[in-house]
């Protein structure tokens, strides 16, 4: 059932804060990016389809959040820029190529249309996803029911009400399976044992 819950970075937390996109003191100190369907051009290497990269606030700017990647015997750069409204896929060992960039309003964080297209530029079509919220919560979630090393854990969300999210999470090889109901508009957990 459902995905492998990502292993939180040592300094998860708030970051700075990035007021144009963010309230007060909810600014992520890391994002999540995933590109899928991406396909390379010409004799370009595979792009990392389906990956997650973990994407850290940028010390100077807030607003930027940065992170690579080693895929395919080569290291790949995602860049998250919402003020610029600028989503990127870089391969950066030579020769450095674009394989992503989508433009879209600020602070959004879904990006449906790559702007390369071959064969005048490097790759081909495309989605990118920056996954602020859902990421945070799945890292709260087992972290608090200490499931983040266990093997076979696995969550799902689902909506349950107009404003709230049900989660999901269970263990393939014992007997733990936790329903949680969350508040959207307040970002409050109540666990079922609060």
């Amino acid at each position: 059932m459902g995905l492998i819950p990502p292993i939180p970075p040592p300094d998860y937390g708030p970051g700075d804060d990035c007021l144009v996109c963010f309230a007060p003191g909810h600014t992520p100190n890391y994002v999540f990016i995933r590109f899928w369907d991406i396909v390379p051009c010409w004799e370009h290497p595979d792009p990392p389809n389906g990956y997650t990269f973990i994407c850290k606030q940028h010390d100077v700017n807030p607003c930027v959040f940065i992170g690579f990647l080693e895929f395919g015997g080569h290291t790949w750069e995602a860049r998250w820029d919402p003020l610029e409204s600028g989503l990127r896929l870089w391969k950066t060992d030579p020769p450095g190529l674009f394989y992503f960039r989508g433009f879209v309003d600020p602070c959004v964080q879904d990006f449906p249309t790559n702007m390369f297209t071959c064969p005048d530029n490097d790759a081909e079509g495309g989605h990118g996803h920056v996954d602020v919220f859902t990421t945070a919560v799945i890292i709260g979630f087992t972290s608090h029911y200490h499931l983040v090393t266990v093997p076979g854990v696995r969550y799902e969300h689902f909506e349950c009400g107009i404003a709230h999210s049900c989660w999901r999470l269970a263990a393939k090889f014992d007997h733990t399976n936790i329903l949680v109901l969350l508040d959207d508009q307040d970002f409050v957990i109540y666990p079922p044992h609060a």
